[in-house]
This record gives C-alpha cells, structure tokens and sequence, in this order.
C-alpha cells in the first residue's frame, strides 16, 4: 500500500481483491491503535505513523528473502531478477534493456517505476537487485555503470511554435517555458541541464511539475509551454496531440547509468554476473 498508494493497484500486485486489502490493512491499524494511511477518493497517502514504521517492515523483509534464498540456494533455480528504473530514463532505454536481457535468457519479473532519489535506499533494502536512471548521483552504497547517452529533446503541442520542425537550437530555448520533474526527484539530471544552459548563456524559464503529473502538464497541452524529453521516446511513446522536437546546435545529452548495491550480497548472483556482462557489452559511453 505505502509505494502503490491505491487499494486497487496493491491488490492487483498481490492478486487479491481490493476488499481483501482494506480489510487487512483496517485490521492492522486496529491491532497498532494507529491509523497507517489516509484515505481520498482519488490517493491513498502514508501516515507519519506508517512512514516510521516503512523501514522496520522493510528491513524484515529483505532478512526473509536471504533467508528463503539462502536455505533453496544449490536446489532451486535462481528467482526472478527484480529491476527499478528512475522516469525520466524513458521507456525506450528500459525496452532496450528488457530485449537485452531477454535475449541473454534473463527473467525480469518485477520492473517497477520509482523516483531517482528513492532508487539508493530501494537498492540497499533489497528490494530491487539493480536499477537504471539518468544523471544518477554516485554514493558510497551504490554502484554506477555508465550505460547510454540520450539527447535532451522537447515535448511540444501541435500548435506550439516549434511543432513541425525536425529540431531547434540551444539558443531558441531562451524565451521558452521548460517543464521539468520535480526536482528533488532527480538532482543530477537539473544540476546536467543547468550546467548545459549556463554553457549556452541562456536561463530559461521553469516550470516545475508535480510527482503525479504526466508527461504532458495542461500548460504544455495548451502550448505555453514545453515539456523536456529524451531522445529514446520515440513516436510511439507521444501522447495525442503532442509532437517530439529534437533539441541541437550543441546537442546537450545526459548519461544511464546502471545502479546496484555495492554492500551486501546477492541471492542472485549468476543472474547479477550475466546481467552485469550484458550491461558491460552493450555500453555506448
């Protein structure tokens, strides 16, 4: 519930009902004497109560699974690798990494979506086995492998002024409204565009969109804006009524990197070996 924020997406992760969830979750609080989230008709929200609790449940968690992966270790086959990916790395780098990994006969069976400054702590608790993000910033914990470059592009609508044309230079974005992820989601990534911008000698205007906010804010729907995009969102990632416009004339491009623990042990570890090789192969930086 705490990272699906929905009663009906948990379920559908748990594959049970959305009753079921509700009832348990209700039971729990009364158990606690607390109350674990607040309920709207539209999100459900983490409590400070839950949220001190998170870590502790967390932790538990991740000892059973070494456990169960420990005690089958040397008579099961190894399970599933679990992978996270930040949003702004774009669906087209994350389905060239499942078709990568698919082809060297991996099994990815949890990819999940998460925020880039939650990815170390994901990592470190277990949860996942690696991720990838863009611009991820380097900490002692975590181990980052450069993988891709992509190229910084907009996300305009079809009657904004750059719509129909095949690019736009640097200098054109001066006296352009830029929306951008939030940025404590994703400090490296502002702190690349910042400097690509300073470099240029313009200081666009910035709109800053909320966590829940889609690709595609209402003001760049409306064109007053533009959203910034990346160069592997191809046509078929365009929502309706927007149109992808490269940005060049300097080319400004972030890198992907690929992130796992770097404490600790696996209860993967072929898997996180050929996994590791293929990442290894396949780097273009």
């Amino acid at each position: 519930m705490a990272e699906e924020r929905s009663f009906t997406a948990a379920a559908r992760r748990l594959h049970t009902s959305q009753q079921s969830v509700s009832a348990l979750v209700r039971r729990l609080e009364l158990k606690l004497g607390v109350i674990l989230f607040e309920r709207s008709t539209r999100l459900v929200v983490p409590t400070r109560e839950c949220a001190e609790l998170l870590p502790d449940v967390r932790s538990a968690l991740g000892m059973l699974d070494a456990a169960l992966a420990k005690t089958l270790a040397g008579r099961l086959p190894e399970r599933p690798l679990r992978l996270a990916f930040s949003p702004a790395m774009t669906f087209g780098t994350l389905q060239d990494l499942l078709d990568l990994l698919e082809r060297t006969g991996l099994v990815v069976a949890d990819v999940r979506e998460i925020w880039a400054d939650e990815l170390p702590a994901a990592l470190l608790a277990g949860r996942f086995d690696a991720a990838i993000a863009v611009e991820l910033r380097s900490g002692a914990e975590i181990s980052l492998l450069p993988w891709r470059h992509q190229r910084v592009d907009l996300l305009v609508s079809t009657d904004h002024r750059f719509a129909g044309r095949s690019e736009v230079g640097v200098e054109e974005l001066a006296d352009v409204t830029l929306v951008l992820p939030d940025p404590v989601t994703n400090v490296g990534f502002h702190d690349r565009l910042a400097a690509a911008w300073e470099q240029a000698g313009i200081c666009p205007t910035v709109k800053v969109a909320p966590r829940v906010a889609g690709p595609a804010p209402a003001c760049v729907e409306r064109g007053e804006a533009a959203s910034v995009w990346l160069s592997s969102m191809d046509d078929r990632y365009v929502p309706n009524g927007l149109t992808h416009v490269a940005v060049c004339r300097p080319e400004i491009s972030v890198t992907t990197y690929f992130a796992t623990a770097a404490v600790g042990t696996t209860s993967v570890p072929l898997s996180m070996r050929r996994m590791s090789e293929a990442i290894e192969q396949s780097r273009d930086v």
